[in-house]
């Protein structure tokens, strides 16, 4: 980008995606394939920048590569940047596993409630289940 294209900074329809996630997508795409090494090559290639001289204390291996290594290391990798619900749904772990105060749900609470505006301006609308 340059000064040209500071206008479309804040522009919803500008995608941005950083070349990480590209990584992890494909380590996803290989771990579901049942590929674990080639899924924690390239995972291990991001996190290298991570350490000193590029020696990671505790890489991902094929032994230690299950759901919740992979949600480990997306949350690592994307701290911060508003996708750990889609991730965890993604993965099958928003309804069915504990953390802090999060108790195990049911499925309707994958989806979120539909305003009670849009409701009240479109009368076709059926409130999604659960809510």
């Amino acid at each position: 980008p340059n000064i040209d294209d500071k206008d479309l900074l804040w522009n919803p329809d500008y995608p941005c995606m950083r070349f990480t996630e590209v990584y992890y997508m494909l380590a996803e795409c290989k771990w579901r394939a049942g590929d674990k090494k080639g899924a924690a090559q390239l995972i291990n290639e991001v996190r290298k920048r991570n350490f000193a001289n590029g020696n990671d204390p505790d890489p991902v291996t094929e032994a230690n590569l299950d759901v919740y290594r992979m949600a480990d290391e997306w949350q690592i990798e994307f701290l911060g940047e508003g996708r750990r619900r889609t991730d965890l749904i993604r993965l099958g772990l928003y309804t069915s596993e504990s953390w802090w105060a999060h108790k195990p749900t049911d499925d309707t609470k994958k989806r979120f409630p539909l305003p009670s505006e849009a409701m009240a301006g479109n009368p076709l609308l059926k409130q999604n289940p659960g809510y």
